[in-house]
């Protein structure tokens, strides 16, 4: 009988969220109504999230269907 795996295949764009959120959780503020403020993981900076919207203020623009990491990690601590 073969074993079959029921793990979720992660993104890495999901994978780099979580490893935000573990690593800087304690950072991300709620500021109002659905929006967070999100650290960078390379710098001071921060990105304001719309969790309801699903949008990040961060250059990075996923492909249709995928969040950045700043709204995994956000999600995360919501």
């Amino acid at each position: 009988m073969s074993k079959v795996s029921v793990a979720p295949k992660w993104s890495t764009r999901q994978q780099r969220g979580i490893a935000l959120f573990r690593e800087r959780g304690e950072q991300i503020e709620h500021i109002e109504g659905w929006r967070w403020r999100v650290p960078s993981c390379s710098d001071s900076s921060t990105y304001v999230v719309d969790l309801r919207a699903e949008a990040c203020e961060c250059p990075d623009h996923p492909p249709e269907g995928e969040v950045c990491k700043h709204i995994v990690a956000a999600i995360m601590y919501a």
